[in-house]
């Protein structure tokens, strides 16, 4: 594992122990090495794992400014810029080879911003995004309403079946939206899945995002 340290974010590099390699760039998770283990143990093939930590979280993984939301300040679309020309090219300069392929992958607010970001950049191919925050109001007309770039190989959602038990209105329509989203994709002729599982938002994260990966990665 090597850490770097870039534009005040984290970024820790698990090397593939082959090169090239598909590379995943996850945001949230911490533990690189539970999801790792988590991704061996479904049998999943190999990759390059890049953690990128120190987020702003409702800052860089929100898309947009809300009038009811002032908490988020929308910078998803500088952050992108910020992933793209000086975090990745900085990153690739660490490797042995260009990698096979860019996976973007992140859960929770990461999971909101990985399937946004795919609308501001053609370099990532597939996209997990798990128990992604696409409640974020007026995010199911964004997605409609613009054209990708690029269209993705394959797109991976999953929510907890607990999350919509919630009082909060905006959270408990995450599955609805999820579920609409993928249909949306799918009826792009992109590869997509949308999954349930068991538990609430917070429960399981690295398996969560292992299943995701090896489905992406399949």
């Amino acid at each position: 594992m090597e850490r770097l340290i870039l534009e005040n974010h984290e970024i820790k590099i698990y090397y593939s122990s082959k090169q090239p390699a598909p590379l995943v760039v996850c945001h949230y998770v911490d533990d690189g090495e539970a999801l790792i283990k988590e991704c061996r143990q479904l049998g999943c093939g190999d990759f390059t794992l890049v953690l990128i930590r120190n987020l702003e979280e409702l800052d860089e993984m929100s898309p947009y400014k809300v009038e009811t939301l002032k908490q988020f300040r929308g910078m998803g679309e500088e952050y992108v810029r910020t992933l793209t020309v000086d975090i990745l090219p900085q990153v690739e300069k660490k490797l042995k080879a260009k990698p096979e392929e860019y996976l973007l992958a992140g859960y929770s607010l990461a999971g909101l911003f990985a399937v946004y970001a795919m609308y501001h950049t053609d370099i990532f191919s597939k996209v997990i995004s798990c128990s992604g925050s696409l409640w974020y109001p007026d995010f199911v007309n964004y997605v409609k309403e613009r054209e990708l770039p690029c269209k993705p190989e394959k797109v991976y959602f999953s929510v907890g079946r607990s999350e919509k038990n919630t009082r909060n209105r905006l959270y408990r329509e995450v599955e609805t939206r999820t579920s609409e989203i993928e249909r949306f994709f799918a009826a792009q002729k992109i590869q997509t899945v949308f999954e349930l599982n068991e538990g609430g938002h917070f429960q399981d994260v690295s398996l969560r995002m292992a299943k995701g990966i090896k489905w992406a990665l399949e």
